[in-house]
């Protein structure tokens, strides 16, 4: 990436955050959500302001009800969008219509295309999606078209682009969905389709981030002045937004990055399964017995009790460590008064995104979780696992991402890849380091 274009992104990325951080100054949600090594941390406001709408990724807030998370929703979009924006209230009574206004008069003329309009669901480049998991099942099909920004088709009326129209990179339209989770929001709610979860990559469990004095402070003017949590008027920043959007591409992902997200991508290979995968029916906990990749899951198991990202997920990770990238950039230049000279994604990046984006999409089982995590929460242990993996393997990672940007191997180095694969099950794909590699079919036709 040229200097002059790290300059664009960062300046934009610096118009976005503080766009979100006027509109919510009186939203109390100021405790670091993850912190890097050299001292740079983000909070929520990072994340939801800056982190997804800058890469496109929807995100989704949860927790108990009490701590804002409309509000922060709402702050966030004004800050983006100014108020060109939808607040989405689902409740088991939604249907498609929802979507869609009527113009009685072009009705009464029998112009029935004409006389469906969009709604701000449709066009706006931001929608609140309040309540996600008061959907009724009807509506997921649907649901799941409007998160993905495909076309909504109404009844009688030809099929209609969500979001606003960007040069070569498809719709945008970001989404921020709330939800009340937990035993006590049983009633009335129902539980969150893994499919329809997947289309909010970024999960922000706000519960789990105690509030700090600031926060405290906040809440108690606010409730001194009457005034509430309130959110000011703003005229947005979505020339910055989409600029960021369209430009995401120029920031690389390093190889030892890369190779770490196709890593956890392995993790349903199975030393001890007839077809080398825990995808099989027959599958089971016992067979990890004896199995040695058991004791480089640790104590608790990783191996039998968590699976690989699915490969969307996968490339959403990558694509928000770009975003967690851009962030830190943007706060280092801040902190030093400089523009970086160059900004990639880096293993770091990586896992600091890692909890927020897999620990609802790794097939936990919930019983290990509960007794193996006091928290009881899937955040929790999907940074456990991350650090396991990062001690475990770091330093082969260094070497096996060198050798994988080689067109070909010496015979020493392709013995030292099939080493690794023995010893760890995920370190390679077993197709390309097996004794009896797999070779992809070539058809060639009769001609």
């Amino acid at each position: 990436m040229e200097q002059k274009d790290i300059a664009n992104i960062i300046e934009n990325i610096d118009a976005m955050e503080s766009a979100v951080r006027s509109a919510s100054s009186m939203i109390y949600h100021s405790t670091p959500l993850t912190s890097y090594k050299d001292g740079i941390q983000l909070d929520i406001r990072d994340c939801l302001g800056v982190v997804c709408p800058a890469t496109g990724r929807n995100a989704l807030v949860n927790g108990s009800t009490g701590l804002a998370k409309t509000h922060l929703a709402i702050a966030v979009m004004a800050g983006l969008f100014g108020s060109d924006y939808a607040i989405l209230q689902i409740d088991p009574s939604l249907e498609q219509e929802k979507f869609f206004d009527i113009d009685g008069k072009a009705l009464q003329e029998g112009r029935l295309s004409d006389a469906i309009k969009d709604t701000p669901y449709i066009t706006a480049p931001g929608v609140i999606y309040d309540e996600t998991n008061r959907a009724p099942q009807a509506m997921l099909n649907i649901l799941q078209g409007h998160l993905n920004n495909q076309a909504i088709t109404p009844s009688g009326g030809k099929p209609r682009k969500c979001g606003i129209s960007v040069d070569g990179k498809g719709q945008y339209q970001f989404k921020i969905g709330t939800c009340n989770e937990g035993k006590q929001y049983d009633e009335g709610t129902f539980a969150m389709d893994p499919a329809f979860r997947r289309r909010f990559p970024f999960e922000a469990p706000v519960n789990l981030f105690a509030p700090t004095e600031t926060d405290r402070e906040i809440r108690q003017k606010a409730g001194r002045t009457g005034t509430g949590l309130y959110v000011p008027e703003t005229e947005g920043c979505l020339v910055s937004v989409l600029d960021v959007f369209k430009n995401l591409g120029l920031v690389e992902t390093d190889l030892v990055a890369r190779e770490f997200i196709a890593y956890l991508g392995r993790m349903n290979q199975c030393l001890k399964s007839p077809f080398g995968t825990k995808d099989e029916a027959g599958f089971n906990i016992e067979r990890c017995s004896g199995c040695h990749a058991r004791g480089l899951a640790g104590e608790q198991n990783f191996c039998g009790n968590a699976y690989a990202l699915p490969d969307a997920t996968q490339m959403d990770l990558e694509v928000i460590a770009k975003g967690f990238a851009l962030v830190r950039a943007h706060h280092k230049a801040a902190e030093t008064g400089k523009m970086p000279s160059s900004v990639s994604v880096g293993l770091e990046d990586v896992i600091q995104a890692f909890p927020f984006v897999a620990a609802t999409k790794m097939g936990i089982d919930p019983a290990w979780l509960g007794k193996y995590f006091k928290s009881g929460e899937p955040i929790e242990a999907a940074k456990a696992v991350c650090v396991n993996i990062e001690q475990r393997i770091k330093k082969k990672l260094l070497k096996a991402s060198a050798l994988m940007a080689k067109p070909d191997y010496t015979s020493d180095e392709l013995a030292m890849m099939k080493s690794y694969c023995s010893e760890d099950p995920w370190a390679f794909g077993l197709r390309e380091c097996g004794a009896k590699p797999l070779l992809p079919v070539v058809y060639k036709g009769l001609r």
